[in-house]
Parts: structure tokens; C-alpha cells; sequence
């Protein structure tokens, strides 16, 4: 499970790129599960990027009720949105920790930023959760899902499948239904707050998002798949541990 530090460790001891038995590998932690790959066992990079604020709401109700996830909170419970954007431990700009490796550090910069806008236009295929019929279309493309599975006898019920259950109306993924607050209200300033670079990496993340839809009508597949392996120059004064 590559999702955590020692999932990753043993994945690396499993050789488990170099097996090739994994068609597709998800961690949360990018710049850690990188380490799987190599020159010679390569991969092609997506993210699926959710709005900071429904990201954040959502979390504050499923922790409610996720007795399974090492972090269940059932005290929430008695919390308002509120309460939860006050709490030390609430997460606050998640994806641009994740995208330069300082979860742990009380401050990002704008540098920090600017380095997460990079890393995403230079090697991700982006989706967006308001968009995943689009983004699964581009999706099967990008990763030559298509070619490989033309000749299997299910690929139309399997790709049909997958359009239909990732339709634009996300409502039915989440069981725990909920009310977003409105821009402007107390609650969706406290945890914009907390999510301001996040916010701006999303806004940049939509731009790449209709810039890459524009590459896909207009390019060839060879071109594209050039374009996600440039290399994203680093700096000494951006370099992140």
C-alpha cells in the first residue's frame, strides 16, 4: 500500500515497478512514491484535483464517521465548521505541502507555490472532480488504455462503464451528503483562510486542465506524450527535501 512511508518502503523492497504487474500506482505522497519508478521503468503521472473548500468540507463529515481511517474523529461531531477550520491540526493547503514536501512546515511561501504551478503543468494529466467524464476520456487516451484494450472482448462494456460512473453530477460518490457554505459566509472565509495557496493552485490547475484539453483535440498522441516528460527544472533557491 503506497499510501503511507512503510507501504512505500516495502513496495521498493518488492521491486514492484520493475514487475510489472501495477498498471496504475496512487499515493497521496508524489514526491515519495516516486521513488518506485526509474529511467528504465518510467511512468506517466495524473491527479484528480477536488475544490480546496469541498475538499475541506467533505473531510470535516466523513472524519465524523470514518471509524475505519487511523485519523477518525467522532469528536466532530459536536464541532461547527467553525470550530474545525480553528483547529491546529485541521488540514490547511494541502496539495501544495504534498506537491513540495513540507507537510510538516508551519509556512509556505509563494515560492512554494510557484513551485507546485510548475510541477503540475510540467509532469501531471489533470482531472478535476467537476469534470470526470472529460477527464476520463483524456485519461484512457493518455495512458494508451484504449490501443491495449481494443482487442479485449469487454472493452466497451468496461470503458462505458467507467464514463457512466464517473459523470459529471458527483453528487452520488459521497455517502455523506452535506451543505457547502456559501461564498462569503464566516465558515467558507475561515477555511478559505487556511487554503489560500491551495485555492490559487487550483485556479492554475483549471487553466492547465483547458490547455491540455485543447493539446488532446489538436496534437498527435507521440507529441503529448513528449510534452509530460520534460524534466522540471529545480533551482537551488526552489529546491524542496
Amino acid at each position: 500500500d503506497p499510501s503511507d512511508h512503510n507501504g512505500i518502503q516495502r513496495c521498493l523492497k518488492m521491486d514492484l515497478v520493475q514487475s510489472g504487474i501495477p498498471d496504475v500506482i496512487t499515493s497521496s505522497r508524489m514526491l515519495h512514491a516516486a521513488t518506485l519508478f526509474s529511467e528504465d521503468n518510467a511512468g506517466r503521472m495524473f491527479t484528480i484535483l477536488r475544490h480546496p473548500i469541498e475538499r475541506a468540507v467533505s473531510t470535516f463529515y466523513y472524519l465524523q464517521n470514518a471509524y475505519w481511517e487511523r485519523n477518525y474523529r467522532p469528536d466532530l461531531k459536536e464541532m461547527t465548521l467553525l470550530d474545525y477550520a480553528a483547529l491546529p491540526e485541521t488540514a490547511s493547503n494541502w496539495m501544495t505541502r504534498w506537491l513540495t514536501g513540507k507537510n510538516a512546515d508551519p509556512n509556505l511561501s509563494q515560492e512554494d507555490l510557484e513551485f507546485a504551478k510548475a510541477l503540475l503543468e510540467r509532469k501531471f494529466l489533470i482531472m478535476l472532480t467537476d469534470k470526470m467524464a472529460t477527464s476520463m476520456e483524456r485519461l484512457i487516451y493518455y495512458m494508451d488504455w484504449e490501443e491495449s484494450a481494443t482487442d479485449s472482448d469487454h472493452y466497451e462494456e468496461t470503458r462505458n462503464c467507467m464514463i457512466t460512473n464517473t459523470k459529471e453530477d458527483t453528487t452520488h460518490w459521497n455517502k455523506n451528503q452535506h451543505l457547502m457554505p456559501d461564498i462569503g459566509t464566516v465558515e467558507y472565509d475561515a477555511l478559505y483562510a487556511i487554503n489560500a495557496l491551495d485555492m490559487q493552485l487550483y485556479e492554475h490547475a483549471k487553466i492547465i486542465f483547458n490547455q491540455q484539453t485543447a493539446m488532446f483535440h489538436k496534437r498527435r498522441k507521440q507529441r503529448v506524450v513528449d510534452l509530460f516528460l520534460g524534466e522540471v527544472t529545480i533551482s537551488n533557491k526552489t529546491k524542496h527535501d
